[in-house]
């Protein structure tokens, strides 16, 4: 999103393929389809980012290796050292598994 905020365009491509959109408004809402930045997974899904809180938010699916992962991801975007917290589940062969991770964003 930050690479969006230098270029601004509505549309792109991921490094190795699929697409994403920007809807601009009040708040910045972004769709992967099928980006590719490795060669080995792909992430579908929307981001919001509001721009006057820098409140960031997504809800993505990774798909890779025989997984699909169900990634949920808050932090904000404007603030020094930033606390992201990424929850999710990772399924294979049928079963969910808990993912639950914190980093610092900024």
């Amino acid at each position: 999103m930050w690479n969006w905020y230098y270029v601004p365009d509505v549309l792109g491509a991921g490094l190795r393929g699929g697409r994403w959109t920007v809807d601009s408004g009040d708040v910045e809402t972004f769709t992967f389809h099928k980006v590719r930045w490795t060669t080995d997974s792909t992430v579908d899904g929307t981001a919001t980012w509001d721009t006057s809180t820098g409140q960031v938010r997504a809800n993505l699916v990774v798909r890779g290796f025989g997984h699909v992962v169900h990634l949920h991801l808050a932090y904000r975007d404007l603030a020094a050292r930033s606390h992201a917290v990424v929850t999710g589940s990772d399924v294979v062969g049928g079963h969910a598994y808990p993912l639950r991770t914190s980093v610092y964003a900024s």
